[in-house]
């Protein structure tokens, strides 16, 4: 019986691998059509929405690969992940000729695999809006901070760039980036807050 039943793990374990490395080729094939559709669009406004959804694609992505490298597949290193999603963001928005620097200070922290993609969403929504509107021709510094207690996840992107309208309130925010981080955080059972002054922050909180 136990070695029936070290078999029957072994081949779950094994099946699990095969089914992750499935899905993320499949991912990375989507995010090929999608690259190949963004390219061929003649209008600015589509080709944006386009880009916008290969990135959400890739960060979704992203958490596979850490997945098929792993063993125990119930929970991932939740830094190691962020630093991912930072890393291709980087690539995709910040070329050579412009000087935005992004900075991480992230504590190594482990989340269950359910809600990790949940949160890289987050991530990727809050990091891709400072990239892209925080420094119009100009140098900034970004920040990407993780850090946790007993009770919950601490995640903050901050930036030194232009600021937030004065009008901005995050819980009644037209634009869909906003829309999808309250949406996402509250599925989540957390709360995301807004502040702007000499720098910029979003701090998600995410419950254990």
């Amino acid at each position: 019986m136990e070695e029936a039943l070290a078999t029957a793990v072994s081949e779950k374990e094994s099946l699990l691998h095969e089914l992750n490395h499935r899905v993320k080729n499949s991912l990375a094939m989507i995010a090929g059509l999608v690259g190949l559709e963004m390219n061929r669009s003649d209008t600015e406004s589509t080709r944006e929405s386009l880009h916008n959804l290969h990135t959400r694609i890739t960060t979704i992505a992203n958490l596979y690969d850490i997945l098929i490298a792993k063993s125990d597949e119930t929970t991932i290193r939740l830094d190691s992940y962020i630093r991912k999603i930072v890393e291709s963001l980087s690539s995709s928005y910040i070329s050579d000729s412009e000087s935005i620097v992004i900075h991480t200070d992230l504590s190594k922290s482990t989340i269950d695999m359910k809600r990790a993609a949940t949160v890289g969403l987050i991530i990727n929504e809050l990091l891709t809006n400072t990239l892209k509107y925080a420094f119009p021709g100009r140098k900034g510094i970004a920040h990407v901070r993780l850090s946790e207690n007993e009770k919950e996840y601490l995640i903050e992107v901050r930036d030194n760039g232009i600021g937030l309208p004065e009008s901005f309130d995050m819980a009644n925010s037209t634009g869909l980036g906003s829309k999808l981080v309250l949406m996402l955080s509250r599925q989540l059972g957390g709360s995301v807050r807004a502040e702007s002054g000499q720098t910029t922050a979003f701090t998600v909180t995410v419950p254990k």
